[in-house]
């Protein structure tokens, strides 16, 4: 009875601080408790264990082995794996569906393409030839109207101070 009536006030004790007292801290406070414990609870375990925890040290001199072990067991994995997947000797190739089309298909198909490309690049030239076309003979006339105002009002222009000078 001595050890069981503290253990479970100390549940009781844990149980009412985790229901009704946690919930209402910041996760801040929450985050900075839970540091602390976790630290306090290593040092205590490492405290309590020193003793274990020396006479536990005769793997120290298998730790040179280490990365040789480990690389044997990941070829003998690999080679497991190769033995189990290809049983029998034979490598499983999977068979791929080849259709190529016939040489005069193939043909007719580049002969399109290209065709194709040559209408559509012959359409945009003979289009920018037009756009250049037409915004030249605008501004040609847009030149001549200008030239046949300036003579109609020749004779109602005067001096310039240049012409003076």
């Amino acid at each position: 009875m001595e050890f069981f009536l503290p253990s479970v006030f100390i549940l009781i004790f844990g149980a009412v601080i985790s229901f009704m007292l946690i919930p209402k801290f910041s996760p801040t406070v929450v985050l900075i408790l839970a540091g602390l414990l976790l630290g306090f609870a290593v040092y205590h375990h490492i405290d309590q264990f020193k003793a274990e925890y020396k006479l536990a040290t005769w793997q120290q001199g298998l730790m040179r082995y280490a990365p040789y072990m480990a690389f044997g067991f990941m070829i003998l994995f690999i080679l497991f794996y190769i033995f189990t997947k290809f049983r029998g000797g034979e490598v499983p190739v999977p068979e791929i569906p080849v259709s190529l089309p016939s040489p005069t298909e193939a043909l007719n198909s580049i002969t399109e393409t290209v065709s194709n490309v040559a209408t559509n690049t012959t359409n945009a030239v003979v289009n920018v030839a037009n756009t250049v076309n037409r915004k030249v003979n605008a501004a040609a006339n847009t030149v001549a109207n200008t030239v046949a105002n300036v003579n109609k009002n020749k004779g109602n222009v005067t001096k310039s101070f240049f012409n003076v000078v």
